[in-house]
């Protein structure tokens, strides 16, 4: 399908093999998972090694089991958790974040952080809108989402700050 991405990988489960549904070829979730791949193709080429893609399209019963959002944008073939199979998930977003490419949200899942520096993460999440992508970065440190302050949009900093409010 993509250069470096297949709808099958797009589509599993390492929890949950027996939810997994491959969406019918013409339908909008269909649509979606490709959109999906072609900037992945432009994530990957920009990054240069193999990522690993960790979550992608969840039908709804896959996506209750992993106690995803119910407005999940994993629902619709829209987003993906990822991480590189070599180097640094901070690096990867920071990547992405510099591409002149729209997303809706970039995610970094359960950091650890050093005097608010964010020194790592379990995953990243990568999420696109077909219609208003809002550019968000966020952090998730296992009970709350924290604004991330990039200081020259859309470059991140080496050391990211939280956003106080």
């Amino acid at each position: 399908m993509g250069k470096y991405f297949t709808i099958n990988e797009l589509c599993k489960s390492g929890s949950h093999p027996e939810l997994v549904e491959i969406p019918q070829q013409g339908t909008q979730i269909y649509n979606n998972i490709t959109y999906l791949i072609e900037r992945l193709d432009v994530i990957r080429e920009k990054w240069g090694s193999p990522i690993i893609v960790t979550s992608g399209y969840r039908p709804p019963a896959l996506n209750k089991a992993v106690r995803g959002s119910q407005t999940s944008s994993h629902l619709t073939g829209l987003a993906v958790d990822i991480h590189p199979k070599e180097g640094n998930i901070i690096d990867l977003a920071r990547i992405i974040a510099t591409l002149p490419m729209e997303y809706d949200q970039l995610i970094l899942e359960y950091i650890t952080e050093n005097d608010g520096e964010i020194t790592g993460c379990k995953w990243l999440h990568v999420g696109f809108s077909r219609n208003r992508n809002r550019g968000q970065i966020l952090a998730y440190d296992g009970k709350k989402y924290i604004p991330v302050k990039a200081y020259e949009k859309p470059i991140l900093t080496t050391k990211i700050e939280f956003v106080t409010e």
